[in-house]
Order: C-alpha cells, then structure tokens, then sequence
C-alpha cells in the first residue's frame, strides 16, 4: 500500500502526464515518510517524559516510604522523630510542587495560562523564595553568595510565575551544585538581569544547547531528578513574561542569564 512504501515511484514512460502523475505521488510518499518520522519522534518523547515522571514521583516517595517506616518502628528519639518528619514534609513539598508544575505548563501550552503582570521589586521576590532554601544548602555544604541592590526598579512581571522561576533555580542548584550558588541581579539600560551560577560536573559542551529542552536529563544523574522540567518550565514563564534566557558553561561553572524589560 502506497502509506506502507518508502520508496520513491519511478517510470519509464516519459510522457508528461505520467511524469506529472509520477511527481504527484512521490511528493505524497514524502510527505508520508515525513509524517510518520514525525510520530515516532512524538512517540519517543512521550515514552521519555513519561519516564522522567515516573522517577520524579517515585524519588520522593521512596524516601517519605522509609522515614514513615522508621516512625512506626518506634526505636528512634523524638529528635529523630521531628528530624524525620521534618524530611518526610520537604519531600511532600517537592511532590506537591512537581504536580503543581505539571498543572501550570498543561495550562500554558493550551494557551490556557494567563500572566497578570504587575510592578514587582525582583529583590523582594528573590529574597521571599530564596530564604526558605537556606537550611538545605547548608546541609549540602553549598555556598550561598546573593548580589542584589535593594534599590532596582520595580517591573511588571507575574508574581508566580517569577517566584517559580527563582525557587527552580534554586532548586536546580541545590540538585547540581558542587560547592557554591551564586544570584546577582544587575541593572543594565535597558534590563534588569537575574545571572545565577553554580560549579557542576553534571553538564558539558555538548548538552548545553539541550539544557532547557522539556526531556532532557543527565543520564549519569538520573538519581537527582528533576532537572528538564525544572528549567523548561523557568524558560517557558521567562518566554511568557516577554523575557529572554540563555545558558552556558564553561571553567566547570554553569551560568543561567534571565532579562527582563525595565
């Protein structure tokens, strides 16, 4: 059957109406083969996102599965009843945001997703967001350094949509980074720009350009987690706030740069 074939048609009759009719179906031979690469290329990200899901879910699970089974054993001081509790609440945020994330980018990608803007100070909603993470870096060994003047002017931006792109940031550094994190926001003539860094052995050349693509995970760092979906979606709300993003690395530092319009 001719949607079967990937074989061009040929003919030895070299009249014109059978050229024309030869020219004809071979363009509908390769606008099926076109389509049928196109599927399997759907099919093949479908089969990928669906995995990563799988492992964003799982991760957290697997953990808040263990901590409540060390509170029923009931060998454990209260100390490290309020520690493991304590645990088992982080990682049911982590849950909480990533169904939360899954909700807000079926929202927007079905044009569903609506920006209020409104004139926001980015030293205010980068402190409010950042803060609450201060605990976990430090249990990491992480360096925090924070550059931002409290006098920049204020933007219009969507207040979630900017507190979700710095609690991912953060997040993303504290999957990824080695020793250090590092958030400036600097005010140039035409742009507030938010520039965040972290030293990672986790990227290199030749991902870079696929940091921010939905599906995208280090296959040698699946364990983290997290770490497509969390810089899609930072890309996908700076895009909807008519802002522009760019990533590099290089000297083992991973820098993302964020503008926004003043």
């Amino acid at each position: 059957m001719l949607e079967d074939s990937n074989k061009l048609l040929t003919s030895l009759d070299l009249s014109d109406s059978s050229t024309e009719l030869i020219e004809e179906l071979n363009k509908l031979i390769e606008g099926n083969i076109k389509n049928r690469k196109e599927i399997k290329k759907q099919n093949l990200k479908f089969k990928e996102e669906v995995t990563n899901l799988s492992h964003d879910f799982r991760t957290p699970v697997t953990s808040i599965k263990g901590f409540v089974e060390l509170i029923q054993d009931g060998n454990i001081s209260e100390e490290e009843k309020e520690e493991y509790i304590h645990i088992i609440n982080n990682k049911i945020n982590i849950l909480t945001d990533t169904v939360e994330a899954f909700y807000e980018i079926s929202k927007y990608e079905s044009e569903d997703y609506k920006i209020e803007l409104e004139p926001l100070s980015l030293y205010e909603v980068a402190v409010e967001n950042i803060i609450p993470f201060y605990e976990d870096f430090t249990n990491k060994n992480i360096d925090v350094e924070i550059k931002i003047e409290e006098n920049i002017p204020k933007i219009l931006l969507d207040r979630r949509a900017i507190s979700r792109i710095f609690i991912n940031l953060v997040q993303n550094a504290l999957t990824y980074a080695n020793t250090y994190f590092k958030l400036e926001i600097v005010e140039e003539e035409e742009y507030l720009k938010i520039i965040a860094k972290n030293n990672s052995n986790n990227i290199n050349e030749k991902t870079i350009d696929k940091i921010f693509d939905r599906t995208f995970m280090g296959r040698d760092f699946r364990e983290a987690g997290r770490f497509g979906l969390g810089l899609y979606i930072v890309k996908e709300l700076v895009i909807l706030q008519n802002g522009k993003i760019d990533a590099n690395y290089e000297n083992n530092e991973f820098t993302i740069e964020i503008y926004f319009k003043k």
